[in-house]
């Protein structure tokens, strides 16, 4: 099972929409997997990605650690796929990707 895979969810609406079109529900925020037009019930069913705000926290970030680049790798796979990341260390040299 991948990581972020557990936090997918369908919803049904009237509206079409794009894959990796990045939308909001309420106070919720996802973004679109795969849209389907159900053609019965007149409306599409959208499979979705719910986005989060993570904080990821460390005593250091350093390019030496192997603790500090698992952390790192971690934070951009949870970026590339839409999440809003922060990692907090009271020490540290990795620069964020622009």
């Amino acid at each position: 099972m991948k990581p972020f895979e557990k936090e997918k969810f369908e919803i049904w609406t009237k509206k079409k929409m794009e894959i990796g079109q990045l939308a909001q529900l309420g106070d919720m925020k996802f973004k679109v997997l795969q849209c389907k037009y159900l053609r019965k019930e007149k409306c599409y069913t959208i499979l979705c990605l719910r986005l989060k705000k993570i904080a990821m926290l460390t005593p250091t970030f350093n390019y030496y650690s192997g603790i500090d680049r698992l952390t790192e790798n971690r934070a951009i796979e949870a970026s590339k796929v839409g999440h809003d990341i922060t990692v907090f260390a009271f020490e540290a040299n990795i620069k964020p990707p622009k």
